[in-house]
Formats: structure tokens, sequence, C-alpha cells
């Protein structure tokens, strides 16, 4: 699997889905109180602006430096899945809100999966225990 065209990067894919999930966010977070929008609610949104900033620069790339964008870029995502649990317990985010984006946030992180998986980066045995232990 490779890296979407600049023709997919338009209304589908990758990155409108990050970047749409980065919008949800961002207005949810906005509505918080001021010391959980500065903690956890600043964290979560780095997280999700470093998945679209680094999937984008790795598209712009070749060889091991795409790969090595794309691997930041799912390292993020999983840190803001741990975000999105945590502010669930703390109850910032309700569970209707979070399931609603979970399969959004699933479908993420199996296409930066497969990206790995087909270069040969990540076995098909870890993608499926990530896919699993990163369920909302």
């Amino acid at each position: 699997m490779n890296l979407p065209t600049k023709t997919d990067l338009k209304r589908e894919g990758f990155l409108y889905e990050a970047t749409l999930l980065y919008g949800t966010l961002a207005k949810r977070i906005k509505k918080w109180p001021p010391g959980h929008r500065r903690t956890i609610g600043d964290q979560m949104l780095r997280a999700s602006l470093s998945v679209v900033s680094n999937y984008a620069e790795g598209f712009g790339r070749r060889g091991l430096q795409q790969v090595k964008f794309v691997d930041i870029a799912q390292g993020s995502l999983q840190e803001l899945i741990g975000q999105i649990r945590a502010a669930m317990c703390a109850g910032l985010l309700d569970y209707r809100f979070a399931r609603g984006q979970r399969a959004r946030l699933h479908d993420l992180l199996r296409e930066l999966c497969e990206i790995q998986v087909s270069r040969g980066k990540m076995s098909p045995q870890r993608r499926d225990m990530l896919l699993t232990e990163f369920r909302l």
C-alpha cells in the first residue's frame, strides 16, 4: 500500500479523516474547563495534529524517510487513543462521543499499520495485536 496521491487528499482518504478528527476534538476540547483544556486537551490536540503532520510529511518523502514519518504518525495515533480513554475516565468525554470516533480511529490506525506491513516494517501479527489493543 502506498501513501495517497495528491488527488486522494481532496475530500477522502487518510489526511481528510485525520484532519476531521482533529477538528472534532478541537471543538469538543474548547468546551472543557481551562485546567483540563491546557493539560490533557492540549496533549490530545498535539497528538492528533502530529498524526496529520507526520503523515503529510511522509507523503512527501521516499523510502526509509517515508516509513519513519508514518511510524511517528502511528505512535501519535496510539497516544491519542490512550488520551481519549483517559479523558473518558476523567468524565471529560462521554462514552457516546468516544464510540462515535471509534470507527475513524480504528480505520486510521489500520491504514498506518497496513503501510508498515506492506513495507516489511511490521509483521501481520503485530498489526493484529495493535488493532485489538487500541480499540476504544
